[in-house]
């Protein structure tokens, strides 16, 4: 929990302000979506409207990618992988992701990440801002 000054009438204030623009997002409240030529399951974990940050999460069959094409976006990509083993194609290299490791991908940075393991593999990505077409991949 975040810590007050004690005694502050407009730390108390600002505290109040801030839990008011709280937003609870419920399991059964979160988006589900596919993007066309991308047979990736998405979905969006941020409440409607959010315009700082954009989150998902997915889950990935083994071999199966993001697609045949490369990915793109308006906005600083994100990835936390929870579950599985990723390889991730960034611009002209390749890297490996394991459960626990994560990745930065640049605005407009092409991108393309394989499920290379042999179990389903899960990830949460975050996109900053969320800047992003579903028909742009």
């Amino acid at each position: 929990m975040p810590q007050q000054e004690k005694g502050s009438a407009n730390a108390d204030a600002k505290f109040m302000q801030q839990a008011e623009k709280t937003i609870i997002t419920r399991a059964h409240q979160h988006r589900k979506f596919s993007v066309h030529g991308n047979p990736l399951k998405y979905e969006e974990i941020t409440p409607p409207g959010t315009k700082s940050m954009a989150m998902f999460t997915v889950t990935v069959a083994p071999g199966q990618s993001t697609g045949t094409k490369f990915l793109h976006h308006g906005g600083d990509e994100t990835l936390l992988v929870l579950a599985g083993n990723f390889e991730l194609e960034l611009e002209d290299r390749k890297e490996n992701l394991a459960p626990g490791d994560s990745s930065f991908i640049p605005r407009g940075a092409l991108h393309r990440l394989t499920n290379i393991g042999t179990v389903s593999g899960e990830g949460v990505f975050v996109l900053c801002p969320p800047v992003y077409t579903e028909g742009e991949h």
